[in-house]
Order: structure tokens, then sequence, then C-alpha cells
């Protein structure tokens, strides 16, 4: 029947529609919120030397003045702590990176905790950079040292906002600069788009879209064998 047709060619219209979608889905934003409970998505620069203390995803940390922290959205958050002395001496830092590409006026939220160990020019911050129209792009979105809370201070989680300036691929890096061990914590919230789209840190990985498309439009071909 026509009804029938019109049914047939939209179902196979959806299967496609989603091969494609996986096709160009980032792969980039899965994890944004460590979720996976490991650093999926997240690299560490091969410029930067493997942090002393540890780059790890955790449950819960307890700080130097026995606080305990737990994570502010979902189960798992990163805990970022000190470089060694050398890296320190020469100005490395602790990093993990997260590449995004993001439209303007994006709106990125996540949380973040520091726990300072008591050294002078121990710091902490969230940066990013772009090559945009020609040129480098790149602000801090947050930061904080001894100042922020204090010699052997610590804050509680924050909340932190950055709007995304330009449509763009986006390194995004929290990073840790401390001669022992002074620690921040980080966690992602969430991704809000300008048409109010909202993304959810975890998102299919594009092989999983290509299953479910091919498999739509696989069911669609048996179907009409049998009929």
């Amino acid at each position: 029947s026509r009804k029938g047709k019109h049914m047939k060619r939209n179902f196979i219209i959806i299967g496609l529609v989603i091969l494609l979608t996986g096709a160009t889905a980032q792969a980039s934003i899965v994890n944004f919120g460590f979720e996976t409970g490991d650093l999926t998505g997240w690299i560490e620069p091969l410029l930067n030397p493997p942090p002393v203390n540890g780059t790890s995803v955790v449950t819960s940390y307890e700080g130097f003045s026995g606080e305990i922290y737990e994570a502010p959205e979902g189960d798992y958050f990163l805990k970022l702590s000190g470089s060694d002395d050398w890296a320190y001496k020469n100005g490395f830092r602790s990093v993990l990176q997260f590449n995004m590409d993001l439209e303007k006026d994006t709106v990125v939220k996540g949380w973040v905790a520091y726990d300072h160990n008591g050294y002078e020019t121990d710091e902490a911050f969230i940066g990013y950079n772009t090559y945009f129209d020609g040129a480098t792009l790149s602000g801090h979105i947050w930061n904080a040292d001894m100042n922020t809370v204090g010699a052997g201070g610590n804050s509680p989680w924050m909340m932190w906002t950055w709007v995304v300036p330009e449509t763009s691929t986006y390194y995004m890096q929290y990073a840790v600069r401390s001669q022992y061990s002074t620690t921040a914590l980080f966690d992602g919230e969430s991704i809000d788009y300008p048409d109010h789209r909202s993304g959810n840190p975890v998102v299919p990985e594009p092989g999983t879209m290509f299953l479910l498309g091919s498999g739509m439009i696989g069911a669609f071909i048996k179907r009409r064998r049998k009929v």
C-alpha cells in the first residue's frame, strides 16, 4: 500500500541519517565529566612530564587538612597534582588537555576545587587556546594560587563558566604547577549550545551510531526480502 511504502522509505531515511551522524560525531566531546571512570578522551601533552603525584580519576579525595571531596556531578572527577622539582624549576606544569569543536556563544560549565600545599609559587588554572582567523586566541577561564586560599589553604567545589568567543576547535587545559603536591580537582558539568541545545558530556561514539544506523537499514532489507 502507499502508506506502507511511505513508512519503509521513512525507516531507511532515519537509518541513513543516523549513519551520517555517526560519521561526523565528535569523539572529542566524550567523557567531559570523567564518567567513564578513566581518562578516555583526554590527553597529556608530550612536552609536559607526568606528575609525580599522579593524574587520576577518582570518586573521592582527602585534602591535606582532612577535608573529604566527592564528585559534585556524577560519580567521578579528576585529581591533578604537582610536577617534579626539575619540571617545576623549568616552568613546566602538570597538564591534561581536552579538544573540542565549539560554536561561538556556547556556554561550557564545570567544577573545580583547589588544595594548596603551602608553597608560595604553586598555582593551578583552566585555560584554552585555538588558532582563529590567522592568530592564536587564548586565555584563562579560572586560576588559583596561594593568594586565593592562603598558605596551606583549600577551597570548596566552585562552578566555573566559559562563554566560547568564536567558532573553532579549542584545546582546553587543566593544569597545576607545583614543586611537590599541591592538588586541583576538576569535573565537567554541561555544554550548552547557543540554539539552546544541551550537550551531554558523554555522547555515543561514532561506532555506536554506525551500528544503530546500519542495524535499522539491515532490518528493513531483511523485512523486504521476506515480503
